[in-house]
């Protein structure tokens, strides 16, 4: 069973359907023919593991998911201010931005720069733009923020486009930035 599932991501050319089961801190995976299964993550785990493997892989309060054209997942991880990876030609799992080793606490915010160096907190929606770049609503440091991927893939960086401040309770539609996504922000009584 579902416990609030937050984020699906499609994959078109296998038309799996992956759901981000966040209570239950699980990536489940919908086939086409509708059986569903447990595509990455242990139930319950409130701790973080890059598993070598995604069956040893954590999940704990997940919050967004996407996919690129490749077939990987980017997720993003409110406990522990990250976005990951999951490379689905490996199997594996890795950190690709945030200190997740330095959860964010007030005043901490460092700005741009290396993405593992860079302070997220609570990011939320993510989505790729035009160009490539992962978008990350960085709701609890109030940014819109933009992960950059070089020719290489080995260098990541963190740029701020714009300052989007959010009020509780208060709906933010990012059509400007990104006509793909329509984030809604809102707390749990909404």
């Amino acid at each position: 069973m579902f416990n609030s599932p937050e984020a699906v991501a499609i994959n078109p050319s296998t038309n799996d359907l992956f759901v981000m089961d966040r209570l239950n801190n699980l990536i489940r995976k919908i086939n086409a023919a509708g059986d569903v299964s447990t595509f990455a993550g242990i139930k319950g785990s409130s701790s973080l593991v890059n598993g070598p493997t995604l069956a040893n892989a954590t999940f704990p309060q997940s919050f967004g998911m996407v996919m690129d054209p490749s077939g990987n997942l980017y997720v993003s991880d409110q406990s522990f201010n990250c976005i990951r990876l999951i490379n689905v030609t490996s199997n594996t799992v890795t950190t690709i931005a945030g200190n997740s080793s330095q959860p964010y606490s007030s005043g901490v915010f460092n700005g741009d720069g290396p993405a593992l160096s860079s302070t997220l907190f609570n990011p939320t929606a993510i989505a790729f733009d035009g160009s490539g770049n992962l978008i990350i609503a960085d709701t609890g440091n109030r940014l819109i923020r933009k992960l950059i991927f070089n020719s290489t893939g080995s260098i990541w960086f963190f740029y701020v486009p714009f300052h989007f401040l959010f009020e509780f309770r208060s709906i933010a539609i990012l059509i400007p930035l990104l006509p793909i996504l329509r984030q809604i922000h809102r707390d749990d009584c909404w």
